[in-house]
């Protein structure tokens, strides 16, 4: 017994395209002294594997211009000098804002209340 294969098209009477467009990676930005901006399209949207491939053209870049720069990720606050890499992950980041978020906030209520001096913190 033979089992019938149906392909799409047959089946929707139009043709199908099944291939999907990929997601685009993180884009990074370069910035030179002179203000001087270069973008780098990254494959990746993890930020290790985007570091990773742009440390080499970063490197590339510096050697070339013979000038200092500053490299973010898209969607970081963060400018990395150089070659040199916050390691810090972007939860870890996070969290450590919410932190002194926090604590400012007590230290401020406390402090409006009464209960702590000014000069004690």
């Amino acid at each position: 017994m033979k089992t019938a294969e149906l392909k799409l098209s047959e089946l929707f009477g139009t043709e199908f395209n099944s291939i999907r467009p990929k997601k685009r990676g993180k884009r990074v930005e370069i910035i030179f002294r002179n203000g001087e901006r270069f973008y780098f399209n990254s494959q990746f949207r993890k930020r290790e594997a985007v570091v990773k491939e742009v440390l080499p053209y970063i490197t590339f870049l510096k050697e070339k211009h013979r000038d200092s720069l500053v490299w973010r990720i898209q969607g970081e606050m963060t400018y990395n000098f150089g070659t040199e890499v916050d390691t810090q992950s972007s939860f870890g980041r996070a969290m450590l804002m919410i932190k002194k978020k926090t604590l400012n906030t007590v230290d401020k209520t406390l402090e409006y209340f009464g209960l702590i001096e000014e000069e004690q913190r």
